[in-house]
């Protein structure tokens, strides 16, 4: 519970900074961060897509596809906040970002808060992530506490110089009428 509510808290601080200051202010360093939008892969081979990102607010608006349910858009929403104090303390910049994904008729939810970062490979997403479950085996296991790192999925389908398979050949994924488990989201 109390890993909810200091997540609840990075959430609400996110939003109140937004409103706090409209115009926002971009990190110097961090190109590749300053346009979130597009495809990123999860590493578990889920696909976030960031459709729009409000420049005044930071509202971020997209769909997720399930590795599980590729043909499955569940909605997703959130904030992206770019600000920072000139003359912060610190020798890394982040930009910050939180985004939920309502998994509409399986009732759970999942929530990601992190940072956008600039590494070798290219933009990153390090997130600890808050899985909500509606059924448990037990009252504890309703929420799961996890960690993920999304990259830039490019247009040739290669994720962090990794290939992402696309042979035609392969087995069409099962559709289950069951919602994704803990190691597909």
């Amino acid at each position: 519970m109390r890993i909810l509510i200091q997540t609840l808290a990075v959430i609400l601080l996110s939003v109140l900074l937004t409103l706090w200051n409209p115009e926002p202010l971009l990190a110097e360093g961090s190109p590749n961060c300053d346009d979130l939008t597009g495809a990123w892969i999860t590493n578990i081979g889920a696909t976030v897509n960031f459709d729009s990102v409000a420049a005044g607010t930071g509202l971020v608006v997209g769909s997720y596809q399930a590795a599980s349910l590729p043909e499955r858009h569940f909605p997703l929403t959130g904030f992206v906040n770019r600000r920072f104090e000139e003359g912060s303390e610190g020798d890394h910049y982040g930009v910050a970002l939180s985004f939920t994904v309502s998994f509409e008729e399986y009732g759970g939810l999942t929530n990601w808060s992190g940072i956008c970062r600039e590494s070798e490979a290219g933009s990153e997403l390090a997130t600890a992530d808050l899985i909500v479950r509606p059924w448990a085996e037990a009252a504890w296991a309703h929420v799961v506490v996890s960690h993920d790192l999304l990259t830039r999925k490019d247009s040739a389908g290669v994720k962090s110089g990794l290939e992402v398979p696309s042979d035609a050949s392969s087995p069409e994924p099962e559709v289950s009428s069951e919602p994704p488990g803990d190691d597909e989201r």
